[in-house]
Parts: C-alpha cells; sequence; structure tokens
C-alpha cells in the first residue's frame, strides 16, 4: 500500500480515512467496469487502527493489497510471455551455435529443433497511426494494453490513431517508434 499511496500523491488536505475510502471507491468501479476482476487486502483491515494518528503510515500503508488483472489481460500476456520464451530459444540456439562453430547449419533448423512455434515474420515500417493500429490488430492488444505497453496514456494512443492529436509530443513519439520497431524488426 504504502508504494501506491505515494504514487496517487494524494493532497496533504485530505485525511486517510477520506483517502481510503476515494482508494477503495475507485477499485470498486474498476472491478465494475472490467479493468480489474478482483481486489482485495492480504489480511483483513483492523479497524480499530484506522484513522488513530499515524495510522496511514504505520498501519494501512504497511499492509498488502492484490488487484488481480481480467482474465483476456491475463490472456494476453501469455501470449506476449510465450514470445518471449520463443525469441529466448532463439538466443540459446544462437549461442549453440557460436559455441558448436557450425555455421555452416540453417539457423531455422536449430529453432525449429527447440520450439513447435511458428516464427512471424516482421517487416521494418515507418511510424503512422495505420502502422500501429495493424502492430495492435496482429497482437490481438486493447488501446489501453498498447498505451501501457508503449509507456503513453490510452487517450495519447487513441488521438494518434484517429489522427486528432493537434501538436505531437516529442517523447511519446520516440515511444511509439520505438515500441513499432520492436514488432517490426
Amino acid at each position: 500500500m504504502k508504494t501506491l499511496i505515494e504514487t496517487l500523491d494524494f493532497p496533504s488536505s485530505y485525511n486517510g480515512v477520506f483517502i481510503r475510502e476515494k482508494l477503495e471507491k475507485i477499485l470498486d468501479e474498476l472491478q465494475l467496469d472490467g479493468i480489474v476482476a478482483e481486489w482485495y487486502y492480504t489480511e483483513p483491515i483492523d479497524e480499530s487502527k484506522v484513522g488513530k494518528r499515524g495510522w496511514v503510515k504505520k498501519y494501512w500503508g504497511e499492509l498488502n493489497l492484490i488487484i488481480l488483472p481480467p482474465h483476456e489481460t491475463i490472456e494476453e500476456n501469455k501470449k506476449k510471455i510465450d514470445q518471449m520464451e520463443l525469441l529466448a530459444q532463439k538466443q540459446e540456439a544462437q549461442q549453440r551455435l557460436l559455441e558448436n562453430n557450425h555455421s555452416d547449419v540453417d539457423m531455422s533448423e536449430a529453432v525449429s529443433k527447440t520450439s513447435n512455434s511458428k516464427v512471424i515474420p516482421k517487416t521494418k515500417q515507418p511510424l503512422s497511426p495505420e502502422s500501429l493500429a495493424e502492430i495492435i490488430d496482429r497482437e490481438k492488444l486493447s488501446i489501453r494494453g498498447a498505451a501501457a505497453e508503449i509507456g503513453v496514456s490510452h487517450s495519447t494512443l487513441l488521438r494518434y490513431l484517429k489522427n486528432e492529436m493537434k501538436r505531437y509530443n516529442k517523447a511519446s513519439m520516440a515511444k511509439m517508434k520505438a515500441w513499432l520497431e520492436k514488432y517490426t524488426e
């Protein structure tokens, strides 16, 4: 909880009880909207400690909060983990080839021996709303999921995809370009 409280950076005029109620209300709304599958504290809250002097830092801040993502998000991330495992297998096969000095062995044969997964060929593309949309569709990502992966807000990504940006933020554009290159190398 301590990290979450520090990250949210509530105004100092808010008291701890108000912060707790607001946070729990937001988590409930996220759960109702399907953005969060479930949330709970790892241990029941001792209401006798709530509201006492310093309870936010000394008690509530030390509790652990579990926030579980929806099933769809878990499945999307499993796909990405599978892709990362494939990449690791490729690198392992390359390393073995280098170690064994078998330069005459075709790399695709080495990869096929270590994995049953398909390798999706990637082609380099310039940054454009269409190219980002194509990658998002191909990877079956949601706008929020892609934005989180890119490191920009979902509203920024959505405005870019709809060509509704009045000014381009250099940092956001650099992040989108780097993300696109990751999928088109």
